[in-house]
């Protein structure tokens, strides 16, 4: 009876270690979860006034610049074909797939190890200055259609000739030597009371803002199919983190208005 008895508390003692063991690796997973997902994003890296630049703020703005600038190399990938380069910076579509290996990467704790970027914390910087400055002395709040107008301007090359804003330079040589040849005609035949054609009004280049709206959704398009594509491309035995899209439309028409 007190071997049952000894061997009940033995059991019992092993019981209750294993579960303190338990509950305390649950406890630091749970406190390294918070930590990595609420008291970490949340911490203040800089702040200019009453706007700041937390952890989590500035990793949203690495992925908006990583996007925005796989943007532009999908419009060079679109232009002249995935697989061509300028300098040494490898070819399109291998500057795409490792674009999108990045954005993978932003935000985990390997990433949160590495220092954070001087040059983007200084471009926030200057840019709330900026910002806080045209809104305090001239109330300037960049509307939506003047935001899509740079951003067809920027990236509307990759639109269909019919969908592109038309390039005025030629046209407004041929009307201004038009406008030279007319006057002069004008002036010759004058005693034949001759009359010249009146020139119309040069387009302009660019679109007005409801107009540019819907060509900036149309790169949107043009320029997330070309990202797909290239990823869709890629050899069946290639990594599936490689193959999968890490940046969703909606996240890329956000980053270009950015």
């Amino acid at each position: 009876m007190e071997a049952q008895q000894r061997e009940a508390n033995v059991q019992r003692r092993v019981i209750l270690a294993l579960s303190g063991a338990v509950g305390i690796a649950l406890l630091l997973i749970i406190g390294g979860f918070v930590y990595d997902r609420l008291v970490l994003p949340s911490r203040t890296l800089k702040q200019v006034n009453n706007a700041t630049l937390s952890r989590g703020d500035y990793e949203r703005l690495t992925r908006q610049e990583t996007i925005q600038q796989m943007a532009r190399t999908l419009q060079f990938s679109k232009l002249f074909g995935s697989n061509q380069s300028f300098g040494q910076g490898g070819r399109f579509d291998e500057q795409i797939v490792q674009a999108n290996l990045q954005l993978l990467e932003i935000g985990t704790s390997r990433s949160r190890q590495e220092p954070v970027a001087d040059t983007l914390v200084s471009q926030w910087v200057d840019q709330q200055l900026a910002e806080q400055a045209a809104q305090q002395q001239f109330q300037i709040n960049p509307e939506g259609g003047e935001v899509d107008q740079l951003l067809v301007s920027e990236l509307g090359s990759v639109l269909p000739a019919t969908g592109t804003p038309t390039d005025t330079a030629g046209i407004t040589e041929t009307v201004t030597a038009e406008a030279s040849v007319a006057a002069t005609a004008e002036a010759s035949a004058a005693s034949t009371a001759a009359t010249t054609p009146t020139a119309t009004a040069v387009p302009t280049a660019t679109p007005l803002p409801a107009e540019a709206t819907t060509l900036a959704n149309q790169v949107v398009d043009e320029l997330y199919n070309e990202y797909l594509n290239i990823l869709g491309a890629l050899p069946e035995e290639a990594p599936e983190r490689q193959r999968t899209p890490h940046a969703a439309k909606e996240e890329m028409a956000a980053a270009l208005r950015a």
